[in-house]
């Protein structure tokens, strides 16, 4: 024990030495954060939590690993009322990218037989956002560029509000300054919708750059008359429409930053 304790103030020592004498690259670049040995990992087994102010909760599952270079996380068969899913990813290169700048690598993956989004959104923080500015101008997001950072998840059923969504994927990637969507996609009234080629990115002093395409294919008008009745109170006409029909949507575009704007319904 007293090992540990060593070395972590040791660690911290050199962070401090390091912003004292404004030599952050130049010290830190020695190997003493290579050479550390310290680590920890923590494991727990079958973890059931009740609450009368939260849902049913257990983990099946569940490691967090951490070293001066990577941080690490695994988690089997987690259970939050009618949520199940898993997820498994980590980071490395966090100390360097914290005190230097240097590339952060992350990855994270999430498989969900289903996942009730209603059931984590709370109606205070629901009701409060509604309290804001109908419009409000929303300055262009700069994605660093010392991010490599990748996402995959595949959801079976996802319920969000009155919709359900089923066979849902997405795989986005951050990287060199730019978000991209390689994949997004999801089952909804019957017909898929798809969003891919997506890329955006911004550099101070230039526009913001987004470039995506949209499908939603198969679509029959009577599905969403059906479950949402949108359409009859919008454009009832189509609620005589019986057949399929695909869209597909191309945007190529640069943003004019003073010109994004939100509006709140």
């Amino acid at each position: 024990m007293s090992f540990f304790k060593l070395q972590f103030f040791y660690f911290f020592f050199i962070i401090f030495d390091v912003e004292l004498n404004n030599k952050k690259y130049k010290i830190f670049q020695l190997e003493k954060v290579e050479d550390l040995k310290a680590s920890g990992k923590i494991t727990v087994s079958s973890l059931n939590y009740n609450s009368s102010s939260t849902l049913p909760t257990n983990i099946e599952f569940l490691e967090l690993s951490a070293s001066p270079k990577n941080f690490n996380l695994d988690i089997q068969s987690f259970i939050y009322g009618n949520s199940r899913m898993s997820l498994n990813g980590g980071l490395e290169n966090f100390i360097g990218y914290a005190i230097n700048g240097e590339v952060l690598k992350g990855k994270l993956t999430i498989d969900a037989p289903m996942i009730d989004a209603n059931q984590f959104l709370s109606s205070e923080s629901d009701s409060a956002s509604l309290e804001t500015n109908d419009s409000s101008e929303m300055a262009a997001v700069q994605i660093p560029e010392n991010l490599d950072i990748s996402f995959t998840g595949n959801v079976g059923v996802l319920k969000y509000e009155t919709y359900d969504l089923s066979n849902c994927g997405a795989k986005i990637t951050v990287k060199d300054g730019k978000l991209n969507i390689e994949e997004l996609r999801a089952v909804i009234w019957g017909s898929k919708f798809a969003m891919d080629q997506t890329q955006y990115s911004y550099t101070p002093g230039s526009q913001p750059v987004l470039n995506t395409n949209i499908a939603l294919i198969n679509l029959n008008a009577r599905n969403i008359i059906n479950e949402t009745g949108i359409i009859d109170k919008l454009a009832p006409a189509l609620k005589d429409v019986n057949g399929l029909m695909s869209l597909n949507f191309q945007l190529n575009t640069q943003h004019r930053r003073h010109n994004m704007r939100k509006h709140l319904n």
